[in-house]
């Protein structure tokens, strides 16, 4: 018997999942460390989320984006918590690239313009939140 193709993002975005929550529990002692971990494991379950809805295992459109919403969420709230950089550069530059690696069946230049419009404003929102 096989696992399915499911079943096995499933598994890697666990690992990802957990590879995540020992560098948040790390911040304390080694904050880069820390950091530089959980950047592994988000961008581990960001890459997963794109090869499992390029592959259909994820077939809708919304469900994916709902998803991509969820982690880039966790993703700028772990970044704003510890005051990490790194983080919200990870997130922003997840949030460039999430429309160009999900693929469309009519893609809208209206809309990926009003959508990179909108990543742009909340890049100015994050710098003057850390400055």
């Amino acid at each position: 018997w096989q696992l399915s193709l499911g079943v096995k993002l499933s598994f890697i975005a666990l690992t990802g999942t957990v590879i995540t929550i020992p560098g948040y529990w790390l911040q304390r002692k080694n904050q880069l460390f820390a950091v530089a971990l959980q950047g592994v494991g988000l961008a581990i379950v960001f890459l997963t989320l794109i090869f499992s809805h390029h592959f259909a295992v994820i077939a809708s459109l919304k469900t994916a984006s709902l998803f991509f919403v969820i982690l880039l969420s966790v993703t700028v709230y772990l970044s704003l918590k510890q005051q990490a950089l790194y983080l919200a550069m990870l997130a922003l530059t997840m949030a460039y690239i999430a429309p160009l690696v999900i693929p469309q069946s009519h893609p809208d230049v209206i809309f990926l313009f009003g959508y990179y419009f909108l990543v742009f404003i909340i890049s100015v929102c994050f710098s003057w939140l850390f400055c």
